[in-house]
């Protein structure tokens, strides 16, 4: 690795709240939740609880994970 020049404090941070301000939209309603979507909202400090997800260990499949059936809420 070949270094150009050194860093001065504070080069290349962010100051917080510089990434959204108030009343800015943040997501549009109806866009697929990944993990970059997560990562905005936890940023401007919106959390929710999860509920209804239950893990199950890994056995012989293919699957990092699973929902049971009977945990999935219906739609009404």
């Amino acid at each position: 690795m070949l270094v150009y020049r050194g860093v001065s404090p504070g080069e290349n941070i962010a100051q917080i709240g510089s990434d959204a301000s108030i009343g800015k939209l943040i997501l549009r309603r109806g866009r697929r939740i990944g993990p970059s979507e997560i990562g905005a909202l936890v940023a401007v400090g919106y959390v929710s609880e999860l509920y209804g997800l239950d893990f199950i260990p890994l056995t012989e499949e293919y699957f990092d994970f699973a929902v049971r059936k009977d945990r999935l809420s219906k739609k009404v």
